[in-house]
């Protein structure tokens, strides 16, 4: 008998509503966690912020706008002809200057196919430089910037060849099994005062047949300048 009473009162007990303490003992329970949660979404977006000051990104990049200029190899001589437009995008989070823009040509007789660095093989006095007539820009973060109609500027090696071409005496000597490799260069300045000159390989003239070769991916643009560091 006592034990049936003993059932029946510790379930009216469970039955009962919670009382004034146990309500408030919910709510401290619930703004402690709320209290929590707010300050450890603070903490991750101090933390975000604090690293997103230390992170420095270059992210430059080149695309060729306008057509491939006429590029004729004879046996004394040769030209270019066609100014160029290029358009720079700086992605990354700090500015850049960009100078001694141009071309730069030289001879090709390697089976694979030219990167890079090919372009800066060789001694400077076995290379013809088409160097633009442009001084120099500084691109800030975020912006894309036109470079319409760059025409070429004349050296002591070269001359005019019509009215937008550059003419230049033909060192190279090119036989039937030789390429002429013509090769972006530019000079990029950034605000940690790294200054180097870049070039980015664009086509590939062959001697025997005149065909011309792109080394690039037309409908992207090429990466000139692609680093992160974690101190300014």
């Amino acid at each position: 008998m006592h034990r049936k009473q003993m059932r029946a009162l510790l379930r009216g007990h469970r039955s009962q509503p919670p009382g004034p303490h146990g309500n408030q003992w919910s709510a401290a329970v619930l703004a402690s966690i709320v209290t929590f949660l707010i300050t450890v979404f603070g903490f991750g977006i101090s933390a975000f912020g604090f690293w997103a000051n230390l992170r420095q990104t270059d992210d430059l990049r080149v695309l060729i706008t306008s057509s491939t200029p006429l590029i004729t190899t004879e046996s004394d001589r040769i030209g270019f002809t066609q100014p160029i437009d290029l358009t720079y995008i700086n992605s990354g989070n700090r500015q850049a200057r960009i100078s001694n823009l141009g071309l730069v040509a030289l001879k090709y007789n390697d089976t694979r196919t030219p990167t890079d660095d090919s372009c800066d093989e060789g001694e400077p006095d076995t290379k013809i430089y088409p160097r633009f007539d442009f001084s120099s820009i500084t691109i800030k973060p975020g912006e894309i910037i036109d470079l319409r109609g760059l025409k070429y500027a004349f050296g002591l090696l070269s001359k005019p060849l019509g009215e937008q071409g550059i003419v230049f005496p033909n060192i190279f000597r090119l036989t039937a099994n030789d390429s002429l490799l013509v090769c972006l260069q530019q000079r990029v300045v950034t605000p940690d005062s790294y200054v180097v000159s870049l070039s980015k390989a664009l086509w590939l003239l062959r001697s025997r047949d005149g065909d011309l070769r792109f080394l690039f991916d037309q409908g992207k643009p090429m990466v000139v300048k692609k680093t992160i560091t974690y101190f300014d």
